[in-house]
C-alpha cells in the first residue's frame, strides 16, 4: 500500500482487519481508506491474536497510535 494509489487493485483488497505488531499512522489511514481495519497487538501467536480479534479484546486504534512495535524496519519516520 505504501506506493499503489487509492484507487488501483491492490492484493489487499476485501481483507476486512489487518493484525500487526505495529504500525505507523500513514499505513492505518491507507488501510482504513480501503475499509480494512487496523489493529497492532504484541501477541505473538497468530492463533491467540486472531482469537482476542474475534473476542472484541483487540480495541480499534485511534489516531497515529500502533508507532513502529518497538523498531523500526526500513523506513524513517
Amino acid at each position: 500500500l505504501h506506493s499503489t494509489p487509492g484507487d488501483t487493485a491492490h492484493p489487499l483488497d476485501g481483507v476486512d482487519v489487518l493484525i500487526a505488531g505495529g504500525m505507523g499512522g500513514g499505513m492505518q489511514a491507507k488501510l482504513r481508506a480501503r475499509g480494512i481495519a487496523p489493529r497492532v497487538t504484541e501477541l505473538t501467536d497468530l492463533d491467540a491474536a486472531v482469537t482476542a480479534f474475534l473476542a472484541g479484546a483487540m480495541p480499534a486504534l485511534e489516531g497515529g497510535a500502533g508507532g513502529c512495535g518497538g523498531g523500526c524496519h526500513g523506513h524513517s519516520h
